[in-house]
């Protein structure tokens, strides 16, 4: 494959240069809407279809350049820039030269297997690869003459005024002017698990990581919840996922430490012979044979010399473990990547997809009397229940079947099962509620249905909450679910028993203890309540008055199996590292339940075996290189960081295996000894930049 180079954004983009507007990096966070809208000369009610056209025409199309596939001709010429092939096209004109037609013949016939094999792996795996892409056309719905028009979101272009809803995919970075309880998807882009709230209000912050941009929606991120209008100002290759591609041409995949053995016996196996040959002809001189008939003898030994099976049994032998790592779902790119593969001393692992689902999970239940923990995996909605280590079935009418029941009625998301896999529509949080609640048999269709009228109030950033108002037969029901310390703050009865009652202090201190020791690991908290309202009165309900059932713990969960492969890597003496776009905290709890770290570990032990994006930022090469040597979590990492990681690592001389699957993983993928990146949820940049293909996402699989 050729290098990834940025001359090719370039080539493809000239536009990028010359248009001052585009190519400039703004810090449009800190800027208010009417100033953003000037800056992109454009109105609220959007661009002329003449002004789009002629933007399109002048800065191209609204997408990323995409690596070609290198020709079948230059793949087999690849398989020849092999200094052991070298040596043996030498040997073979040498045969042919003093007329040994049966060495030349097997010299030529070795050549034909290595080349043979090597071509057809490499194009096996190109083809196992290409079929893992999806072909997804996304679509935007911009404001095209003051008229909401749906395109093509490649012909979206700076300057356009776009909406969004739920489940849309961001066709560009844009500036949010207005939102409506609106919230986006970015692990593919920061690395973190967690919806992001997102405002039109400028940010007082002068400089701002991509991760807390909270005005800015980005590229190829998803809309999780609500709606949002915002200008476009930024499209293609100057797009956050733009940049990150370009970051591509800083980064080179080095030579694998296997052929770099093999380059180093290949000049080993030159010299020996050479020297033997040498020794054999100046004996033949000093014994007053012919020069001419001497000179034919030395080339026959140093034919003879030459191993030329070796290049045909070496690729024989990583052929077949190509093969047998094919089976169980891990795609070889490169025939010499499979050997680096067993010399690996340091995983460098992303969380978010990775080591887990991606999805949220309930892991735990609070209510007044009861603590309920939840097992499961992912949005897969079959799982058990335990209190105090022993298995139970929550009873109906009880805390936490309440608690549950409540939870499914306050929350405005669906479970979707399609391809035979299960996924959320809304947000991954209260679709977890949701998933919790099928596991004990409470399905929202089945609620739902016993409904004569529904009044959805939409989760709100600004009071932090959101719920349905319904009414079945004789009762209207307000439901509740939000942030903990608003809900408990609003409440002023528990549910107790079968009952409820008066909520007093020590019941409020209760619930603010468990829902701060379950923050401070790291883990999600949501509060659910309701209050019974009068029939009529389900409009412009506020959240006062409530009666607390309980609180809901959520995890990104751990991938089956992955605790296990953990725990065999290390075993055979190979570090694993998490490196994550998430906060500190939740990376280490997540490291707790993997087998990364450990419950009883010190403050002294933590601080050792964690390292921040802070901390990385303030250390030169050499301190750092020093202080990986002890790491075991590494947070809030930007993808400049992740690079200067793996190559710290490579300078303390271990051959680093780097796993991903976000744009955001791309360039450290490539500079990796082995890069290896997710199948199915993997980005295309991420598999163009690895050297390995996962193709069921599993861990487990290295």
């Amino acid at each position: 494959m050729p290098k990834f180079s940025f001359q090719d954004f370039k080539s493809l983009f000239p536009w990028v240069e010359r248009t001052e507007f585009v190519a400039t990096r703004r810090k449009w966070f800190a800027e208010d809407v009417e100033r953003v809208v000037q800056e992109a000369q454009t109105q609220r009610h959007g661009l002329s279809s003449n002004e789009a056209k002629k933007r399109q025409e002048q800065f191209g199309l609204n997408i990323l350049p995409q690596k070609k596939d290198v020709s079948a001709f230059i793949l087999l010429l690849k398989q020849l820039v092999n200094p052991l092939v070298g040596i043996l096209i030498v040997a073979g004109v040498i045969s042919w030269y003093v007329g040994h037609t049966v060495d030349t013949v097997v010299i030529v016939v070795v050549i034909g297997i290595n080349t043979v094999i090597g071509l057809t792996q490499e194009l096996r795996a190109r083809k196992s690869v290409n079929a893992l892409k999806k072909l997804v056309h996304t679509y935007a719905k911009v404001y095209r003459d003051g008229k909401l028009t749906r395109i093509n979101a490649e012909y979206v272009v700076v300057g356009d005024i776009v909406d969004v809803v739920l489940g849309d995919r961001i066709p560009a970075d844009m500036r949010i002017i207005s939102s409506q309880n609106f919230a986006t998807q970015e692990a593919i882009l920061t690395g973190e698990s967690e919806p992001k709230t997102k405002i039109s209000d400028p940010l007082e912050k002068k400089e701002c990581v991509v991760a807390d941009q909270d005005n800015m929606a980005f590229m190829g991120t998803s809309a999780v919840r609500g709606k949002a209008i915002g200008v476009v100002v930024a499209t293609g290759v100057e797009s956050e996922i733009g940049a990150i591609a370009s970051a591509l041409k800083e980064s080179e995949h080095p030579p694998t430490d296997f052929q770099k053995t093999l380059g180093v016996l290949s000049v080993k196996i030159l010299v020996f012979s050479l020297a033997i040959a040498s020794l054999i002809f100046g004996i033949g001189v000093l014994q007053g044979r012919e020069l001419a008939e001497m000179f034919l003898l030395t080339l026959a030994s140093l034919v003879s010399l030459i191993p030329e099976g070796l290049p045909a049994v070496v690729s024989i032998v990583l052929a077949v473990g190509v093969y047998r790592m094919s089976k169980r779902r891990a795609i070889i790119k490169h025939l010499p990547s499979a050997e680096t593969v067993g010399s690996v001393s340091v995983i460098c692992t992303d969380k978010t997809g990775t080591l887990t689902r991606g999805e949220m999970m309930v892991q735990v239940l609070i209510s007044r009397n009861n603590m309920v923990t939840v097992t499961g995996d992912g949005f897969i909605p079959k799982g058990e229940f335990f209190e105090n280590g022993e298995k139970t079935t929550p009873p109906a009418n009880g805390e936490i079947y309440t608690l549950l029941k409540g939870g499914v009625l306050a929350v405005d998301s669906e479970i979707e099962y399609k391809d035979d896999s299960y996924s959320v529509i809304g947000d991954p949080t209260e679709g977890a509620v949701l998933v919790a609640g099928e596991k004990l048999g409470i399905k929202r269709a089945d609620l739902f249905e016993q409904t004569s009228e529904v009044v959805t109030y939409p989760f709100d950033s600004r009071v932090r909450y959101g719920g349905n108002c319904v009414t079945q037969e004789n009762s209207t029901v307000f439901y509740v679910a939000g942030a903990p310390e608003e809900i408990l703050n609003k409440s002023t009865q528990v549910y107790d028993g079968q009952y409820y009652r008066e909520m007093n202090e020590h019941d409020k201190t209760y619930f603010q203890t468990q829902y701060s020791n379950h923050s401070k690991k790291g883990l999600r908290v949501i509060a659910v309540s309701f209050r019974e309202v009068a029939q009529g009165e389900t409009h412009n309900l506020q959240a006062e008055n409530l009666v607390f059932l309980g609180l809901c713990v959520m995890v990104d969960s751990p991938r089956e199996g992955v605790k296990k492969s953990i725990e065999t890597a290390q075993r055979a003496g190979v570090r694993v590292i998490m490196v994550t776009g998430d906060h500190i905290d939740t990376a280490w709890e997540i490291g707790k339940q993997v087998g990364l770290t450990h419950e009883n570990d010190d403050q002294d032990t933590r601080a050792k075996q964690v390292l921040s994006e802070t901390e990385i930022s303030h250390l030169e090469d050499e301190q750092l290189k020093e202080r990986l040597q002890d790491a075991v979590i590494i947070g809030r990492v930007t993808p400049k960081s992740k690079l200067r990681i793996v190559k710290a690592l490579q300078a303390n001389n271990e051959v680093v295996a780097m796993t991903g699957d976000g744009v955001n993983d791309a360039p450290a993928l490539q500079q990796a000894d082995i890069g290896i990146s997710m199948g199915i949820t993997g980005t295309d940049a991420a598999k163009q930049a690895s050297q390995m293909v996962l193709a069921d996402d599993n861990f487990a699989s290295i």
